[in-house]
């Protein structure tokens, strides 16, 4: 019998006779499936059954002590596990006071059939949960990848509805003279084609309203922003975004008056005003703002067998105090690697890599160390919270390493640091209780509460959604501003590029481009 036809089910009653008799009964009743329980005899243990992550309901009668039965219902409750209650006799008040409690069910102990019933819908439908929550990081990552590949696109690409702009990448708002994709969401379509051929292009919409399974082309003079017309070549077709259906504008820009031909994104210019920098020359820094991180002509070399892989070759670059930046490129590119020689996560084959002042290349694993614990913070894409402490424990941990620190003057800071991060409510919370959102939110207490110069972040945005994502990146943005904690952030998303006060380029290892925001 496969694991799938077996109930696993908590029996939190007063006595083993009543242990027997609800196991018995849903045995009885269930032919085919497994019934495999266990009694528990306090909220301890009913914690640490749940704990376990076997454990798919818990039955629970009147109980007595810590096991009456509105205790169950709550520890179950917190950890997401279906609760019903059986019980001799029960008033109308009580079923509602139950169920606001979080009771799933409320049955009366003679019910055998409906309470296998009611088992095998709660065990079903926690079961779908639970599958549910392994898919949806593979969905949301999908769903940010698809988004990268929009933005990155080379082909101009458009969402729209009812003939106004919804979303757009930042090919189709560069074709027509945009300055970001935002711009262009409540746009009518037709804003965007020359006056005296709009008659055609609404004939096209018509064409498209009428056609439901086929792609519509018109090859029609459009309008840029600062009047200049081209030729364009638009390509409608039906699509969804975000879940609702609505028209895709494929775009392919033709010949400008007075310019040869539209520009084209590519991988590497996922930002705007990008600037080729000359081969290993360092930006130059603020005389008003002192110098955290330089790294002069720095190389990565790695042994792959025979072959030797060249993973950051002659990289020079200087970042400021406060400053909010990113190291951009697509995969494979070396911003992970150089981030990693920032970090004291690694040395470089040769070159110079200077922290606060301090040459790291030729320090022993120890003196790294120490010097990482002292100086720098790091936000990881998995977040790397312990999941047996508590959000406060979790912020705390790196503190308990830091002898000069008191007692007193650690549960300050954590406490500043959680609130900081708006999860002062949910200090006590480990991190399985605790949205993907909330736990980013506990490692960048985590990684403030050493106080830091610098503060790394490898992919910070890439396990949460895309509005989870903008509020986390909102929030880091604050604290450099009021805080003028310096973030270094290596990432592909475009939403983090976007934010960034500067933008290092990578690829294929070397600094090939910068962007500064003007």
């Amino acid at each position: 019998m496969s694991s799938n036809d077996t109930y696993h089910v908590l029996l939190c009653c007063d006595s083993r006779q009543d242990i027997d008799f609800f196991t018995n009964l849903l045995r009885a009743r269930g032919p085919g499936v497994n019934i495999r329980t266990r009694g528990v005899g306090s909220l301890a243990e009913l914690r640490e059954c749940i704990d376990d992550g076997i454990w798919e309901l818990v039955l629970t009668t009147e109980g007595q002590r810590d096991l009456a039965a509105r205790n169950v219902i709550a520890a179950a409750r917190d950890a997401a596990v279906p609760v019903i209650y059986c019980g001799v006799s029960v008033t109308n008040e009580e079923v509602d006071e139950l169920l606001l409690a979080g009771a799933s069910d409320i049955l009366r102990r003679g019910q055998g059939p409906r309470l296998f019933h009611a088992v095998s819908r709660e065990i079903s439908a926690f079961r779908s949960r639970r599958a549910l929550e392994t898919l949806r990081p593979r969905y949301d990552e999908t769903l940010r990848r698809c988004e990268l590949l929009l933005e990155a696109a080379d082909e101009a690409i458009a969402y729209a509805t009812d003939g106004v702009h919804l979303h757009c990448n930042r090919a189709y708002a560069r074709i027509f003279g945009f300055d970001a994709v935002g711009d262009l969401e409540g746009v009518p379509q037709l804003d965007l084609i020359a006056p005296d051929h709009q008659e055609e292009f609404k004939e096209a919409l018509r064409r498209y309203r009428d056609r439901t399974d086929e792609t519509v082309t018109i090859a029609i003079t459009a309008m840029r922003t600062d009047g200049r017309r081209f030729l364009a070549r638009f390509e409608l077709a039906r699509t969804n975004y975000e879940g609702e259906p609505c028209m895709q504008a494929v775009v392919h820009g033709g010949a400008l008056s007075g310019r040869s031909e539209m520009p084209v994104l590519t991988e590497e210019a996922t930002v705007e005003q990008i600037v080729p920098r000359a081969h290993g020359v360092a930006a130059i820094i603020a005389p008003d703002r002192r110098e955290v991180v330089r790294v002069e002509q720095a190389w990565k070399e790695y042994s792959l067998g025979s072959q030797m892989v060249i993973a950051l070759r002659d990289v020079s670059v200087s970042i400021a105090d406060g400053e909010f930046m990113a190291l951009a490129g697509p995969s494979g590119s070396g911003k992970s690697t150089l981030l990693n020689l920032i970090g004291c996560i690694d040395t470089p084959t040769r070159g110079s890599v200077m922290i606060t002042g301090t040459e790291v290349s030729n320090r022993t694993p120890d003196e790294l160390a120490d010097l990482r614990a002292r100086t720098i913070g790091f936000i990881f894409q998995t977040f790397n919270l312990l999941p047996v402490l508590s959000a406060w424990e979790n912020v705390e941990y790196p503190l308990l390493q830091n002898k000069q620190l008191n007692k007193t003057e650690r549960r300050e800071r954590v406490g500043h640091y959680l609130e900081m991060v708006g999860l002062g409510k949910h200090s006590k919370h480990r991190p399985n209780e605790l949205s993907g959102g909330q736990r980013q939110r506990v490692a960048i207490a985590r990684a403030l509460a050493t106080r830091p110069a610098i503060v790394l972040a490898d992919e910070p945005t890439a396990n949460l959604d895309h509005k989870t994502g903008e509020g986390i990146l909102e929030l880091m943005k604050s604290i450099n501003q009021e805080e003028g904690t310096t973030f270094i952030f290596s990432t592909h998303d475009a939403k983090v590029m976007a934010m960034a006060d500067r933008v290092v380029v990578l690829s294929d290892g070397e600094v090939v481009g910068e962007r500064h925001k003007i």
